[in-house]
């Protein structure tokens, strides 16, 4: 698990949320994308966020979540760490 104090600091901004639900066009947030680009460790941080069932409930423009989106890519790495 990725023990980062400024990254806590973050996590604990007021407007988080709002940064965990932001997307692009297609829907994809930045939990998303670091599934889809194998970023473990940006993986962890998120997982770390008080509202983590919030960000891994959310399903891009096709209905497909960070973790389907990691399975699709054989993001094995992502996967095993969303589990």
């Amino acid at each position: 698990m990725v023990q980062l104090s400024h990254w806590n600091t973050c996590l604990e901004h007021p407007l988080s949320l709002d940064m965990i639900k932001a997307s692009d066009e297609n829907g994809q947030t930045g939990f998303m994308k670091a599934c889809l680009w194998g970023r473990t460790q940006i993986v962890e941080i998120c997982l770390q966020h008080p509202e983590v069932l919030t960000m891994i409930k959310a399903a891009d423009v096709d209905g497909k979540t960070g973790f389907i989106i990691a399975w699709e890519n054989d993001k094995v790495n992502v996967i095993k760490t969303c589990l």
